[in-house]
């Protein structure tokens, strides 16, 4: 059984154990990503990374009017 399926199947379990595998599971990348010689600061950027991708996922869906209200707004405020 992969390392995978062993903090999937740990997750499943209780909030407490999601929070417990998540740790595990962050540990294990850090570990991983320095056995392969990556440093800290392109660690950092790869969790900068990631926090994009999350906020990126929750961030609500704009409709493509309110995305040219918005870019037109820019273009005014920037015309000033």
């Amino acid at each position: 059984m992969g390392m995978c399926e062993s903090i999937e199947r740990e997750a499943r379990n209780s909030p407490f154990t999601r929070d417990r595998a998540g740790r595990i599971l962050a540990k294990t990348i850090y570990r991983e990503l320095r056995l392969n010689g990556f440093d800290h600061k392109q660690i950092v950027s790869i969790a900068g990374n990631l926090i994009s991708q999350v906020t990126e996922d929750i961030r609500p869906v704009r409709s493509a009017d309110e995305i040219d209200d918005v870019t037109e707004a820019s273009l005014q405020a920037a015309a000033r």
